[in-house]
């Protein structure tokens, strides 16, 4: 009885400790991209770093990890009227771990604006924000859900020389809850041997 009982506490102890396990390991895919948009409108170029795809990383939940997403940047030579409006800006996070591809949507519109160096010299600036509407809850795998947030981004200068002037756009992934493990086969045959162990004992 007491080996019958032995081998059901190392079962129940197997599965206990992958019943509470609460990491995950995150693993990017190299498929990212961003859709920016174009004339007429503030015309916005972008590139998504080649790093992104080597990005593997372990969270516990609760815990974020933040790298460097994408750079964006504009070729336009000055802010006119039809860049003042606001346009739709897209990003997709491709995952090799969880298997899916994620996307975020932002908007991005110029400004411009009068100020003083100093009085009586006047400075014209120019400049643009894009703000993503995020965070965004990904649900995955047996109850996983994690959140993504991309940086908002902001450019200005006065007689405006920012065309080309890359801005960084950093991705936080944060793991609000790890999904639930499915027991091994190899402890699920554990366990019902112990199982099977008992009633046979009784049934004796």
């Amino acid at each position: 009885m007491k080996k019958v009982v032995g081998i059901l506490f190392v079962a129940l102890l197997v599965m206990g400790f992958a019943a509470t396990a609460h990491a995950y390991t995150f693993d990017m895919g190299n498929a990212s991209y961003m859709t920016t948009p174009t004339d007429p409108g503030l015309a916005i170029q972008a590139e998504v770093v080649s790093s992104v795809g080597s990005q593997v990383f372990d969270l516990n939940e609760g815990d974020s990890y933040t790298f460097l997403f994408a750079r964006i940047w504009t070729e336009e030579s000055s802010i006119q009227s039809d860049d003042l409006i606001g346009k739709t800006i897209s990003a997709s996070l491709d995952f090799d771990n969880p298997d899916l591809v994620e996307g975020i949507s932002g908007t991005s519109s110029g400004y411009t604006r009068d100020g003083w160096f100093f009085v009586p010299l006047p400075a014209y600036f120019q400049g643009y924000n894009i703000v993503w509407t995020d965070p965004v809850v990904v649900s995955f795998d047996n109850g996983g859900e994690f959140s993504i947030d991309l940086s908002d981004v902001s450019a200005e200068s006065g007689w405006w020389s920012l065309p080309n002037c890359k801005q960084n756009v950093y991705a936080t992934i944060t793991l609000n809850h790890a999904p639930v493990p499915v027991p091994e086969p190899a402890s699920m045959a554990l366990f019902g041997l112990g199982l099977l162990g008992v009633f046979a004992r009784r049934k004796k």
